[in-house]
């Protein structure tokens, strides 16, 4: 399964909630951790999350793409979610 994929999934079962203006919770798919997404709008369209898989990899973890598909369906009317999405 895709980082993609496993962020659809975080979206569909209800895991992603915004915490400020450019912050999100995203947590984890059993319940265990939370995990801080920061979505910095700078011109490389930069976001952050503290899990190992982005810190190690310094790239889209599900986390992140999770918190993209929000944005995507909330603030562009783009729902590439499917399924139950809130």
């Amino acid at each position: 399964m895709t980082r993609d994929m496993r962020g659809k999934k975080l979206v569909q079962e209800g895991k992603v909630e915004r915490t400020g203006r450019l912050t999100w919770k995203v947590t984890a798919s059993d319940g265990s951790r939370q995990y801080r997404v920061t979505d910095w709008q700078d011109a490389n369209s930069r976001f952050e999350c503290e899990c190992y898989d982005y810190r190690r990899n310094k790239a889209n973890c599900k986390h992140i793409a999770a918190v993209k598909f929000v944005l995507l369906r909330d603030e562009f009317g783009l729902d590439l979610i499917g399924g139950n999405s809130q």
